[in-house]
């Protein structure tokens, strides 16, 4: 039986792989075999890539290389709004927040994966209702994985999809999500900060504007407390002898 081939939209192989293209890695087979016209849409176009984000995908590599794939790595993407950083997508090698098994049961985990996930809750977040309507409404929708769960009483949507190592391609298709779900321009300014194991949350806080220093003293008086009261009774005792 004689081996279907196809081009790959993104480097012009010729390949055997219609899930990534096994010289460039990139997802876009998916999308040409889904019927989505590549050339009038705009996942071959860099300049409608926001700022910044290939260059944070690319640490998000050179960090799953550094760990041997054994540590955690995230890239979490902000915008501003009304004057606040808020998520719009992360992209992280081993689902932080999700349940793996569920979107990838076969995924290698020596190897470098870029795993896009997009959350929304309309019942409970202000806007998640149009914003999930926009994102079904994504020709690349039918590429995501979906699971719906409950979480403390309120219901997740949550979609996924693993880009592999094509960090140009995955940089194109987050931009698009952002751009048509949030309505952001692509020329607007987007926050990046990718970190790994211990330091996630840490980047998480900065990235949200958050005063990690207050938490830390408040972590370090917790730890203390104990010999600072008797810094302090020692020191008055002195005063009234």
């Amino acid at each position: 039986m004689e081996t279907q081939k196809a081009i790959c939209p993104n480097c012009g192989a010729s390949i055997t792989n219609t899930q990534n293209c096994e010289f460039c890695g990139s997802l876009l087979i998916r999308l040409q075999q889904s019927g989505i016209n590549i050339a009038a849409s705009d996942y071959k176009d860099d300049g409608k890539i926001f700022q910044g984000l290939v260059g944070a995908l690319k640490r998000n590599l050179d960090l799953q290389k550094a760990t041997n794939y054994t540590t955690a790595v995230s890239t979490d993407i902000c915008v501003e709004r009304n004057g606040k950083n808020i998520f719009v997508a992360s992209v992280v090698d081993l689902l932080l927040a999700l349940d793996e098994t569920v979107f990838f049961p076969t995924k290698d985990d020596d190897k470098e994966h870029l795993m896009i996930t997009f959350h929304y809750a309309p019942d409970s977040v202000s806007g998640d209702e149009l914003r999930l309507r926009k994102f079904r409404n994504l020709d690349i929708y039918e590429l995501f994985t979906e699971h719906i769960s409950i979480i403390n009483g309120i219901k997740w949507y949550e979609y996924a999809i693993d880009f592999g190592g094509d960090v140009e391609g995955a940089a194109r298709l987050i931009s698009k999500v952002i751009h048509e779900v949030e309505s952001i321009p692509y020329e607007a300014k987007i926050e990046c900060y990718t970190n790994s194991g211990d330091d996630i949350d840490k980047s998480r806080a900065t990235l949200l504007g958050e005063d990690i220093a207050v938490d830390e003293e408040k972590s370090w008086l917790a730890k203390n407390w104990w010999w600072i009261v008797l810094l302090i009774l020692s020191i008055f005792i002195r005063l009234i002898l």
